[in-house]
């Protein structure tokens, strides 16, 4: 299971450096924004599988949305265009 998490860090790592590159973000510690967001996607996961499986999975994906933006210093918008796809809640709106 190490070996598996420390594969998607890597992999993570390797995005951000690749959108850091491409000038798409700053991100001054990639490795620490990789391990903050696999360890959030953890935590609320567990959370919403053992405590509210009822609620819709939306309020964790925006949750993960929100830490990215915050962790890659991206605007809504900015989010947007680079991930392809509007957030969930602008989703429902339209």
């Amino acid at each position: 299971m190490a070996d598996l998490n420390q594969h998607e860090l890597k992999l993570l790592v390797g995005l951000i450096d690749a959108g850091e590159a491409a000038g798409e973000f700053a991100c001054p510690d990639p490795r620490a924004a990789a391990a903050r967001l696999t360890a959030l996607r953890d935590g609320l996961v567990i959370d919403y599988t053992l405590f509210t499986p009822d609620h819709p999975i939306e309020s964790v994906v925006e949750q993960l949305r929100g830490s990215i933006k915050i962790n890659l210093g991206l605007s809504t918008a900015e989010y947007v265009v680079l991930a392809g796809t509007p957030e969930p809640s602008a989703a429902r709106t339209q």
